[in-house]
């Protein structure tokens, strides 16, 4: 294209910008995704490409990085030099051009003294040179903390023993026990080393306190039965749950005498669509969720200016989904937040969610959050509400059980910035989406409540944008 129709071409496309710039705000209507990219990029919109692109060659292509369309179609930068702004340049003083993009090799992880030399097992690139962070060392390949590492304990190799961990680059056994004949052992209950390592009660005595008796305190049960050796908890000790010998499986707890599946969160995912780019239905990334018995919070936000997206919710394991208390609305009603549940559900490798968009809205904005959550399949309580300030909150909820578990998840419009998120006190952030503008921000929250009583949960957000809030309490 000649310069003389290129301009003429970016006139034109200037005038169309302002004419539906102010045609839309004459009429007062709303801005479909469209209109949108009409004013914002009417080139692009005119050839079919995102904005910011131009059709070249029948693709299209960043003429603002792309270092064979520069500035246009068939602009090719010559040499080592990059595309910066539409404008072919050389790299700044002190950086190298890799791949078409300049860096600094002296502290680019990527490219680490020259050009495609990575630095891997969690090595930084300092002065172009590879090298562990302060106060962690290289072993087997990995920059480790030999201070805190149970298999590179103070050094490289030194691995601890089953039960021990690694504190102050010193391997140690937990607060109560000592390190008898190769492992952790409790002298304060055990008959083989009471008090101390070789230390044996003799035959028909138990261990207590560190010293040797004939009885077991009040509320514990001497164990094995008829030869005791120790004294045994049997409502709580998972090697000895309801009766001596009775041991939970892997993964379980002992609950008032019975093995349950111990309480707490699983695998979780997320994904979210960003307006106008969106796809329909919109699929999270898989996750390894387990077999049966689990418990699935869905999160679900689908936007757009004066209705819903929202059509219906899915996975690819055949579960169906329960709603959780009523639609909420963000954003000075411009979308919703909805809640659901699953319990007892089936669960597997490669478990995806999925979020079919109504067939005129396809493309708009949404998000999913999904989490697992074992051995508290009963809703115990739920708070809900809209949030138009920071930090973002729906309340508190009543729990009537011991040990709930809390999921609080907050939806906010962000226009223009990047959101991030800090949860309440005692909370633990599961995914964080910090979008930026024309998407869904949000994030969600886990922690485990004490008594039962009134518990709230809220996520601070950095920008003042409104929102909706859920929060869920899960119990055994």
């Amino acid at each position: 294209m000649v310069p003389a129709m290129r301009e003429d071409l970016m006139r034109a496309a200037r005038a169309l910008q302002v004419a539906l710039a102010i045609g839309v705000l004459a009429c007062g209507g709303e801005v479909t995704p469209a209109e949108e990219q009409a004013v914002a990029d009417p080139v692009a919109a005119a050839s079919g490409c995102a904005r910011g692109q131009r059709k070249c060659n029948g693709v299209c292509v960043n003429t603002g990085t792309s270092t064979t369309n520069c500035g246009g179609c068939g602009i090719v930068c010559p040499g080592v030099e990059v595309c910066s702004g539409g404008r072919c340049t050389g790299c700044p003083a002190g950086q190298t051009n890799c791949g078409g993009v300049c860096v600094d090799t002296g502290k680019n992880s990527a490219n680490c003294g020259a050009c495609g030399r990575a630095c891997t097992g969690g090595e930084a690139c300092s002065n172009g040179a590879c090298a562990c962070p302060v106060s962690r060392t290289l072993c087997s390949g990995s920059c480790v903390d030999t201070a805190t590492s149970s298999t590179n304990c103070g050094a490289c190799g030194v691995a601890c023993a089953a039960g021990q961990s690694c504190a102050g680059a010193v391997c140690t056994c937990p607060s109560g026990q000592a390190f008898c004949g190769g492992a952790c052992v409790d002298t304060g209950s055990r008959s083989a080393n009471c008090g101390a390592c070789g230390v044996s009660c003799s035959v028909g005595t138990v261990c207590v306190s560190g010293q040797c008796s004939s009885s077991c305190p009040t509320g514990q049960t001497p164990c094995p039965a008829g030869a005791p050796t120790f004294c045994a908890i049997t409502e709580t000790d998972p090697q000895n749950c309801g009766s001596c010998g009775v041991s939970c499986a892997a993964g379980q707890v002992c609950s008032a005498g019975t093995c349950a599946t111990q309480l707490g969160v699983g695998a979780y995912t997320f994904k979210n669509d960003v307006a106008g780019r969106g796809t329909n239905p919109m699929t999270t990334p898989p996750i390894n969720t387990h077999a049966s018995g689990s418990t699935f919070v869905l999160f679900v936000g689908a936007g757009i200016a004066g209705g819903s997206a929202f059509q219906s919710i899915s996975d690819n394991m055949g579960n169906t989904y329960a709603q959780v208390g009523t639609t909420q609305n963000y954003a000075s009603n411009q979308g919703d937040l909805r809640a659901f549940i699953c319990s007892n559900c089936k669960g597997g490798t490669g478990h995806t969610f999925s979020l079919t968009k109504t067939s005129s809205l396809s493309n708009w904005e949404a998000v999913i959050f999904a989490i697992e959550v074992t051995g508290a399949p009963t809703l115990d309580s739920f708070a809900q509400a809209n949030a138009k300030t920071s930090p973002l909150s729906a309340g508190n909820v009543a729990t009537t059980r011991t040990g709930d578990l809390l999921l609080v998840c907050a939806l906010a419009a962000s226009y223009g910035s990047p959101d991030v998120y800090t949860p309440s006190s005692g909370f633990t952030v599961l995914n964080d989406q910090t979008n930026g503008s024309n998407s869904l921000g949000g994030a969600d929250a886990w922690a485990l409540a004490g008594a039962p009583g009134s518990y709230g949960g809220t996520l601070r957000s950095s920008l003042a944008s409104s929102g909706a809030v859920f929060l869920l309490a899960l119990a055994r």
